[in-house]
C-alpha cells in the first residue's frame, strides 16, 4: 500500500486494508464452488454457461466472475472467463501446487474468528483453536478436516520464510508450520 507520489496523505491505503474481506471471500467461494477446476486446461464459460453449470441466477453470476476476474483469479476475452495463469497453477484440485486446501483451512477454522481479535489482544489467548485442548490449529478432533486444512501448509511446494520468535508474532497463536523449532513461525 502506497501514498501517491506527490506526497498527499490518501484514505485509498486504509479502504484496500477494509475491503479486504470482500477479496478473501470471493476466493474461497470460487475455490469451494470448485470454480477454478471446472475451467481447467483452458476451458471458457459465458455467465450463462456459469450460471448454468453453478445453479445460479444471471446477476449473481455475472458479479461473481467480474469479482474474480477484477482480482486477477479470472481473466475475461470478448464474452468468456477462464483462469488466469495463477488459477490455473494453484487453484485446480488435484494440481501439485494446488493452495485450495490453505484457502479453505482460513476460509473454515481462521476467518471468523478474526472478528475477536480486540477479545484476543486483552485476553492474550489464541482466535483460531482451544490452546486448553489442543496443541496447536493443526491438531483437530475432525481427520477429514485435518487432511484437508493442513496438508499444504505442513509441506507446501513453495518456500515459507519463517523467523525466530521469542514469543507469538500474533495474538491468534501464529502458524505452526516450520515444525523443527517450536519458536519458528511461518510469514509467507
Amino acid at each position: 500500500m502506497s501514498q501517491p507520489s506527490d506526497g498527499a496523505l490518501s484514505p485509498v491505503p486504509l479502504m484496500q486494508l477494509s475491503m479486504g474481506p470482500y477479496a478473501f471471500k470471493t476466493l474461497a467461494a470460487a475455490v469451494e464452488l470448485a470454480l477454478f477446476t471446472r475451467l481447467a486446461g483452458g476451458r471458457r464459460v459465458t455467465v450463462e454457461q456459469a450460471a448454468r453449470e453453478l445453479g445460479f441466477q444471471h446477476r449473481p453470476t455475472d458479479l461473481f466472475l467480474i469479482a474474480c476476474a477484477s482480482l486477477g483469479l479470472l481473466e475475461k476475452d470478448g464474452d468468456a472467463y477462464h483462469n488466469s495463469a495463477l488459477s490455473e497453477e494453484f487453484l485446480v484440485v488435484g494440481r501439485p501446487r494446488y493452495f485450495g486446501g490453505f484457502v479453505r483451512m482460513v476460509d473454515e477454522r481462521e476467518y471468523l474468528p478474526w472478528r475477536r481479535l480486540t477479545e484476543a489482544l486483552r485476553d492474550n489467548r489464541p482466535l483460531t483453536w482451544n490452546e486448553d485442548t489442543q496443541s496447536s490449529l493443526f491438531d483437530m478432533a475432525d481427520d477429514a478436516d485435518a487432511s484437508r486444512a493442513s496438508a499444504s501448509a505442513r509441506k507446501p511446494p513453495w518456500p515459507w520464510r519463517c523467523s525466530v520468535s521469542s514469543s507469538r508474532p500474533d495474538s491468534a497463536g501464529g502458524s505452526p508450520c516450520c515444525t523443527s523449532s517450536p519458536r519458528r513461525w511461518a510469514t509467507s
